[in-house]
């Protein structure tokens, strides 16, 4: 059971509360402002264009408080808006809701890498190659597992050929190509930073005779299957396959790059597939150097819902790190998510699917979001199934101003118990 998890933004702690939003704001403005104002956001751009660096081609922010809020192009951090006590009041009683009452923190998803991490012969053929190729991969890998900067994240790591497999059995399949030799992590799942990872590396060497992709990536979906059961675990999971070469030594149709590149696009909607290729500096037969090979990893990528495979280069140890962590910072911020799942009610109330509102907080004022599934609106949320709700989803807009918005301490508010704000309507 993983405990205190950290958000991947670790300013974006999430607050939620049966009941409408406190009445009280002086947590967040010092000075609250009268009923119906609009306070502006002093704009760090000196062009005054209003573009906090959140949202380009934004109009300027109005100049005066009290001015009228525009209907779109608004920044996040362009101010407060106080709605009418009254009416909140009002809502509040029709609802049979006293505001503020049974808070339940909550918080946006965590995010799982599922590392399949490729240990075949051809990540180091020779004493050569290995300096060049394995080494530093190896390097860079244990050193994001265990960077402070990796806080907020989980990992799971499973390597593949399975050590304990047994050999392959060429044509047919063998004990390395066992779906469920890979059901199971080598690293369970762990909160990083850790050096859990880099010991379990640091106990295996580049062996086998080929690579099983298939098995490996059959048998980490069902690891995630499992994981995603556990009351204990809230997050978004993605697999993030680390390897130089093709699919070799299985079955004929697990060795088919089409039929491996379908196992990631059957779930790519819900655990998308990033593929890391490591390069090759003697271009050894099947890796990642080979045009070809290129190709098939791209398919895989393509397939499991993110675009292109990643190649990390290899031939100078220092740039293979520096390449290793730009590629995993890319897929870290890729995986994102704006996601709340939604908690459970306190014992003896129950979930209103109708009556839940989301609002933005940080040091320059609150904005209210509205409900509205179309994502038209400027500041949005849906549910991922209005009939059958389970997570709380921000707008793809608004995710990347929150994604954005650190130096701000901002904070996600999801409020439940009063009648939800829905677009157009405010």
């Amino acid at each position: 059971m993983i405990r205190n998890r950290q958000s991947i933004v670790t300013l974006c702690a999430l607050a939620a509360s049966f009941g409408c939003a406190s009445e009280n704001n002086s947590d967040v403005q010092t000075a609250p402002p009268q009923i119906g104002d609009f306070v502006p956001v002093a704009s760090s751009d000196p062009a005054g264009t209003g573009d906090m660096g959140m949202n380009a081609g934004a109009p300027a922010a109005p100049a005066d408080v009290g001015a009228v809020l525009a209907p779109t192009g608004q920044d996040i951090n362009e101010g407060i808006i106080v709605e009418n006590e009254q009416d909140e009041a009002q809502k509040a009683a029709e609802d049979g809701a006293t505001c503020g009452e049974n808070s339940e923190p909550t918080k946006l998803q965590d995010i799982v890498l599922a590392f399949a991490f490729d240990r075949s012969g051809s990540m180091a053929l020779d004493e050569t190659e290995r300096g060049l190729k394995w080494d530093p991969v190896v390097a860079a890998t244990k050193a994001f597992f265990a960077d402070q900067t990796s806080e907020g994240l989980l990992a799971t790591l499973t390597f593949f050929p399975d050590a304990g497999g047994g050999g392959f059995g060429f044509g047919g399949g063998g004990g390395a190509c066992n779906v469920n030799d890979y059901a199971t992590p080598d690293v369970d799942l762990t909160a990083l930073p850790s050096e859990e990872f880099g010991t379990a590396i640091d106990g295996v060497e580049p062996d086998g005779m080929g690579t099983p992709t298939m098995p490996v990536l059959e048998g980490t979906i069902e690891a995630i299957r499992a994981m995603q059961t556990d009351d204990a675990v809230s997050a978004k999971f993605v697999i993030v396959l680390v390897t130089d070469g093709l699919p070799t030594s299985c079955s004929e149709e697990e060795n088919d790059i089409n039929n491996v590149a379908a196992v990631a696009a059957e779930v790519a909607g819900e655990i998308p597939t990033y593929v890391i290729g490591v390069d090759s500096p003697t271009a050894s037969p099947g890796a990642a150097a080979d045009a070809d090979g290129l190709a098939n990893l791209d398919l895989i990528a393509q397939q499991g819902g993110t675009d292109k495979a990643f190649i990390v280069s290899t031939g100078n140890a220092e740039q293979t790190a520096t390449d290793f962590r730009s590629v995993i910072e890319t897929i870290r911020e890729s995986a994102f998510s704006c996601n709340v799942a939604i908690p459970k009610p306190d014992s003896g109330q129950e979930f209103d699917s109708e009556k839940v509102n989301v609002n933005y907080s940080n040091t320059k004022g609150v904005t209210e979001f509205v409900y509205d599934p179309s994502c038209t609106e400027q500041f949005a949320w849906h549910y991922d199934d209005e009939a059958n709700p389970s997570v709380i989803e921000m707008c793809a807009n608004v995710c990347e101003q929150i994604k954005a918005d650190i130096e701000n301490e901002g904070q996600l508010n999801v409020e439940f118990g009063c009648i939800r704000r829905i677009g157009g309507t405010r």
